[in-house]
């Protein structure tokens, strides 16, 4: 069951907020370090486009505490509500179907 939770009431977006790992980009993206990097910060998209943010100032800890967040914040089953056509406009108990106005998905 989807629930719906404020950010401040997680300990994971505290968690996240209480994150202060400064990522010195001239460092971590110098010699072999940077070229592993780049191999390692990219992700594979749609029409052989890649989405590289080796050059953005995260590191495994960062990423680790986001992917903790959306998982308390259950983004994945929201996503899937809110594709789907389901209730997710708590507040007015209706449907947002904003990607019906910018044409046919899938």
């Amino acid at each position: 069951m989807v629930q719906w939770k404020n950010l401040d009431t997680l300990d994971s977006y505290q968690a996240l907020l209480d994150t202060y790992d400064s990522v010195d980009l001239t460092e971590v993206m110098a010699g072999e370090n940077g070229a592993e990097r780049v191999k390692t910060y990219n992700v594979p998209m749609a029409c052989g486009l890649n989405y590289n943010y080796a050059a953005k100032e995260v590191n495994e800890d960062i990423l680790d505490k986001l992917a903790a967040l959306a998982a308390d914040q259950q983004l994945v089953e929201k996503f899937a509500e809110l594709y789907n056509g389901n209730i997710v406009n708590t507040g007015e108990k209706r449907r947002v179907l904003h990607q019906l106005t910018r044409g046919q998905l899938g």
